[in-house]
C-alpha cells in the first residue's frame, strides 16, 4: 500500500507539487531508483567523487530487510527530487521506538522550495503513526543550512543550544 502525504508545502513556488509517499522496496525498479538517488547524494557529500551505485544499490536492499526502515520519497512532477532514509530502534528511556533519519537529500536544484521541510514533517508523521515518541538525526557541523532547517522544524540537542545540553555522535570505526 502506497501512502502519499500532503502534497504541498507552503514554500514550494507554483507549479508542480512536492508530493511525499513512501517508497514500495519490495518492488526492484523503486529500489533502483533509491539508490540512484543515494549515489548521488553521496556523491555530493564526498565533494564529486563518484558513488559506486553497486553500493548503494547494496545499501537499499540492506535498508528493505531492516525491520521497521522505511524510505520517504519527494517528487515533483515526475522526477525524485529527495529522499529521507529512515531506520527504526529504541530510547530504553521511554521504553518506546525511536525513528532515526539515517539520509535526508534533496537534489541541488530543488533546494530552499520547502522539499526538505516537507519530508522531515512527513518523517514526524510517520513515526507518530508507527508509536514512537522521538525522531533522530545527525548533522555535519560544518553544514549551516541544514543545521538552520532542522531547528526551524523544532530539532534540539545541538552542542551550544541553550536549553539542552550537547548531543554527540561518536563513532569506532571497525
Amino acid at each position: 500500500m502506497t501512502r502519499t502525504f500532503k502534497h504541498l508545502a507552503p514554500k514550494v513556488p507554483p507549479g508542480p507539487a512536492c508530493v511525499v509517499r513512501e517508497a514500495r522496496l519490495s518492488e526492484k525498479d523503486e529500489r533502483r531508483e533509491v539508490a540512484q538517488l543515494l549515489a548521488s547524494y553521496t556523491s555530493e557529500a564526498l565533494a564529486g567523487k563518484q558513488a559506486d551505485e553497486g553500493t548503494a544499490l547494496q545499501a537499499v536492499e540492506l535498508v528493505a530487510s531492516s525491520a521497521g526502515a522505511f524510505v520517504l520519497l519527494a517528487s515533483v512532477g515526475e522526477v525524485y527530487v529527495g529522499l529521507a532514509i529512515c531506520l527504526r530502534s529504541l530510547s530504553t528511556f521511554a521504553a518506546a521506538g525511536v525513528v532515526n533519519i539515517h539520509d535526508l537529500w534533496v537534489d541541488s536544484s530543488f533546494r530552499q522550495r520547502g522539499v526538505a521541510s516537507e519530508l522531515l514533517r512527513c518523517v514526524a508523521r510517520e513515526a507518530e503513526q508507527r508509536g514512537c515518541v522521538k525522531v533522530s538525526l545527525e548533522v555535519r557541523e560544518d553544514n549551516g543550512p541544514a543545521r538552520r532547517l532542522y531547528r526551524r522544524r523544532g530539532f534540539r540537542g545541538e552542542p551550544g543550544a541553550a536549553d539542552v545540553p550537547g548531543n554527540f555522535f561518536l563513532e569506532l570505526l571497525i
